[in-house]
């Protein structure tokens, strides 16, 4: 949907962003997670971020509002390094790092230390600093990997919805420039309406499109007949996967990676890809958005922000 009709999917995918109250059974999984997904290294590097920032919260007198830390649940993002936090009620309240040094919400990042007092606003260079480490930390093997030609050698993130009309321009667009573009999309599927809106069954499909060997082909599949492939036993499902697209959404609008459109695109160095949605997408239009030539270098992350937190003897 061009034109208008971007205003309204962008206000929606907004609300997503900033996260729903979860549904019973996306609270079940959220549980199910943290107590027989996990591995033995994760449930102790989220133990370990859970303790660090309610510590330092408490040491320097702030009240975290309804984060209450008897009743918290603190899981993996994917962002290595980066934890969600949940209230009592399953909501998303905030993403932190494993030394309890940072609090990311509604899109900014604060920091808790080190002197005693309330939350401080990251600098812009701190912002900076934390996104090159975003984006060297960032788990693109478990996104949606979609290639053209030979790939150009890039990782573009890409948020899309699978109820979005412009998203499926795009993507009927990118398919008739395949026969010039070089690139890789790495996908954070979600659906406009949330989980409590009719989403969930929406995203039951993407999590049969991710379950699938090749989960790249099955997506470009789905927009092209807008059918997902059979479910399968999996160890996704669709409020996992909607989890991690929430909790990811938020880490890239913290580190002020997101710009207003949808689908939205991140290139190598957390820099967003601006579309214009009222251009159509030429192979020459499709190269100078994503062609190799565009790749963007990386910056070179220090380990600070997100550095594992150093163990008591």
């Amino acid at each position: 949907m061009r034109g208008d009709g971007v205003d309204a999917l962008v206000s929606a995918f907004r609300i997503f962003i900033q996260g729903n109250t979860l549904n019973t059974l996306f609270k079940r999984a959220l549980c199910a997670a943290a107590l027989g997904l996990l591995t033995a290294s994760a449930h102790a590097d989220s133990a370990s971020a859970a303790a660090n920032f309610f510590g330092n919260a408490e040491k320097a007198g702030i009240d975290i509002g309804d984060l209450d830390p008897a009743h918290a649940l603190v899981t993996p993002t994917l962002v290595k390094g980066l934890y969600a936090t949940y209230n009592a009620s399953g909501k998303l309240m905030g993403v932190i790092n494993e030394a309890g040094t940072l609090y990311g919400k509604a899109g900014v990042f604060s920091t808790l230390g080190p002197k005693p007092g309330s939350l401080r606003l990251m600098t812009p260079a701190e912002v900076g600093e934390l996104r090159a480490e975003v984006m060297a930390h960032l788990a693109y093997d478990k996104l949606i990997k979609v290639t053209y030609g030979n790939g150009g050698g890039r990782k573009i993130l890409t948020f899309s919805s699978v109820d979005c009309r412009t998203c499926f321009i795009h993507e009927t667009e990118l398919v008739q420039a395949t026969s010039t573009l070089n690139t890789t999309f790495y996908i954070a599927p979600a659906s406009l309406r949330g989980l409590e809106n009719r989403g969930l069954a929406l995203m039951e499909q993407v999590a049969r499109i991710m379950c699938e060997d090749k989960p790249g082909v099955a997506w470009q599949k789905f927009w092209a007949t807008r059918e997902a492939p059979p479910a399968k036993p999996c160890a996704l499902s669709a409020q996992s996967v909607h989890r991690d697209t929430e909790a990811l959404s938020s880490i890239m609008a913290g580190v002020k990676s997101m710009i207003q459109a949808v689908p939205m695109f991140i290139a190598e160095d957390g820099s967003p890809v601006p579309k214009n949605f009222n251009l159509d997408m030429t192979p020459e239009v499709a190269d100078t958005m994503f062609g190799a030539a565009r790749k963007r270098v990386a910056i070179a992350p220090t380990t600070h922000w997100l550095a594992a937190a150093k163990r008591k003897s």
